[in-house]
This record gives structure tokens, C-alpha cells and sequence, in this order.
């Protein structure tokens, strides 16, 4: 489409306006890196999983306590999953170029969203619980 025939207003054109389309296009490069990083959020996932299971088990009076640890464990967890629905997803997404998988996308990307920035908010302070916790516990065993 010319710029003549884009302001001309009684033009009716069938072409596609490739100023505003259903997939963001992705370089080879940029799309090799997000499945890599897709892959390791996977496998972070699951670690996590595994993690979150191994201090549920965990109860024994001469371990620290695990509470705080498994906080953590979890948003980790809930951080790989996060970044699987947001950025995995949508390579996905303008890879096949299914139309009702780009509705789904967008119906959840705005509280995945949210929940990644609680999530990223969570982390530092977990982080500062968890090593007062351990301070706590290993000065009473002293």
C-alpha cells in the first residue's frame, strides 16, 4: 500500500497493513535464544518442584528450619513459570500462528504479568528472611 492510497480515506484496500499484525516477528537468533532460555526455565521448574518436595519431607529437629527455604523454592518455581507463560508461550505463539492460542495468550499475559512483578517484589525479601532464619538458628546452637 502506497502512502497516497494510506491517506486517502474512501480507499477500501484488501491488502494486509504490515504496521499491525497478530505475531511479532522474531529474528532467528533472537528465537534460538528464548527456546534455549525456554528450556532452562523448564528444567528450573522442575528442580524447583523437586526442591519444594525435598523440605516438605524434611523434618527434623537437628536441620534448620526450612520454612523460608521453601518460600523461596516456590518463587523460583513460580518465576520459571512465569517466564514460560510469558515469553515461551509467545515464541510459540508467532512461531505456529494459531489464532485462538494468540487469544489465550492475550487473555493471560496482563495477570501473568502482575503475578511475575509480585513474584521479582517477593524474591529480595525471602532472601533476607531466609538468611535471618538461618542467623537465628545457628546462633541457638551455639
Amino acid at each position: 500500500m502506497t502512502p497516497d492510497k494510506m491517506m486517502d480515506n474512501d480507499t477500501i484496500s484488501n491488502e494486509d497493513d504490515p504496521l499491525c499484525a497478530l505475531y511479532e516477528t522474531y529474528t532467528t537468533v533472537r528465537f534460538i535464544f528464548i527456546t534455549l532460555a525456554t528450556v532452562i526455565a523448564c528444567l528450573g521448574t522442575g528442580a524447583n518442584l523437586i526442591l519444594i518436595h525435598i523440605f516438605a519431607m524434611k523434618k527434623s529437629a537437628t536441620t534448620p528450619a526450612t520454612l523460608y527455604p521453601s518460600i523461596l523454592a516456590f518463587l523460583d518455581f513460580s518465576i520459571c513459570l512465569e517466564y514460560l507463560l510469558l515469553f515461551g508461550v509467545d515464541a510459540v505463539v508467532s512461531f505456529v500462528q494459531v489464532k485462538s492460542l494468540f487469544y489465550l495468550y492475550y487473555a493471560y499475559i496482563i495477570p501473568a504479568y502482575v503475578a511475575s512483578r509480585i513474584t521479582q517484589l517477593a524474591i529480595p525479601y525471602m532472601l533476607i528472611f531466609a538468611t535471618l532464619e538461618r542467623l537465628v538458628w545457628t546462633s541457638e546452637n551455639m
